[in-house]
């Protein structure tokens, strides 16, 4: 087996910003991937048995994102896609996310400078549109304090940020994937999903750990974002 990696996030009270001491893992090579590990008395390949439980999923919306361990399969998020039962919401970047569009993501969110070095295009909304001739459902942007921008086959909306104490940005991305992927299972349309997760990351910017959301603030600071 491969041992797993230590990754330690230093905070501090008198500056909005982190670091990150991630250390390196050992390359996963492809027969860790197709490995049979002992359940019981039986043996199961686990990537098969997660893709399995992929076809029953019963909730309404998936979220995938991160970064693929060193020497993983590019195709880990297409399979996933492929095997999924319900829309995938897709957060990632470069060859990943390129092969993951032909399995047709609902929603890829990714931040500006990411998707121009995934794309290699010159503008956003080149980058953007070209994922969705690939096979992207819609392109969520974020740009820190900068406007968001959704584009759809239909068209693009440019979203405000709210002006925020911040207090750090650690875990802020993370929080605009789980406040869209909310809004959508209660029923809402996606430019209103995506402004309630812009809330949510708002919301978590203000506060010093990770995925921490007041959720008296998201009724205060929805109707700050504005949409063009």
């Amino acid at each position: 087996s491969v041992p797993t990696r230590t990754a330690q996030t230093l905070l501090t009270d008198d500056a909005p910003d982190f670091t990150e001491l991630v250390e390196d893992c050992e390359p996963l090579v492809s027969k860790n991937w197709n490995r049979q590990c002992r359940s019981s008395d039986k043996f199961s390949n686990p990537w098969k048995i997660l893709l399995q439980n992929f076809q029953t999923l019963e909730k309404s919306i998936v979220i995938l994102s991160g970064t693929l361990p060193a020497h993983a399969p590019q195709e880990i998020y297409a399979e996933l896609i492929h095997a999924a039962s319900v829309p995938v919401l897709l957060d990632t970047s470069g060859a990943p996310l390129l092969a993951a569009l032909e399995a047709r993501p609902a929603l890829v969110k990714i931040n500006a400078s990411e998707l121009l070095l995934t794309t290699k295009q010159n503008t956003i909304e080149e980058a953007a549109r070209e994922l969705i001739a690939q096979g992207a459902g819609a392109v969520g942007i974020t740009d820190g304090s900068s406007p968001a921008r959704l584009f759809t086959p239909e068209g693009t909306h440019s979203f405000s940020i709210p002006d925020v104490a911040v207090k750090s940005t650690l875990g802020c991305g993370d929080a605009v994937n789980a406040g869209i992927a909310f809004a959508l299972q209660k029923g809402s349309a996606l430019p209103e999903a995506f402004i309630f997760g812009l809330a949510c990351g708002a919301a978590n910017a203000q506060t010093a750990l990770p995925g921490v959301i007041d959720p008296e603030q998201i009724a205060t600071l929805v109707p700050q974002i504005k949409v063009s």
